[in-house]
C-alpha cells in the first residue's frame, strides 16, 4: 500500500511535491493515509499513480484534511 508513502496516524503537510508513475501492491500508487489527522495537500502533482485495488493518486480512510491547488 502507498507506492510514494504510507501513513497511519499523525499529520501530513505536503506542498509543491510531484508524486507520478507510482504503484501500490493493494492501495494507492500516491499517498495511503489511514487514521491522519489535518492533511494538508497543496499545489502538489499526483499522476498516473495506480493501486491494484483502489486508490490511484491518494487512498484516505478514517482521515480528515485540507486539499487545495493540487492537480489529481
Amino acid at each position: 500500500a502507498g507506492g510514494v508513502a504510507k501513513l497511519a496516524g499523525g499529520t501530513l503537510s505536503l506542498s509543491h511535491a510531484i508524486l507520478s508513475g507510482n504503484t501500490g501492491t493493494f492501495f494507492a500508487g500516491g499517498l495511503y493515509l489511514d487514521g491522519v489527522a489535518g492533511v494538508v495537500l497543496t499545489g502538489n502533482t499526483i499522476v498516473d499513480n495506480a493501486g491494484s485495488s483502489s486508490g490511484g493518486g491518494i487512498y484516505a480512510a478514517n482521515s480528515t484534511g485540507t486539499l487545495a491547488g493540487n492537480l489529481i
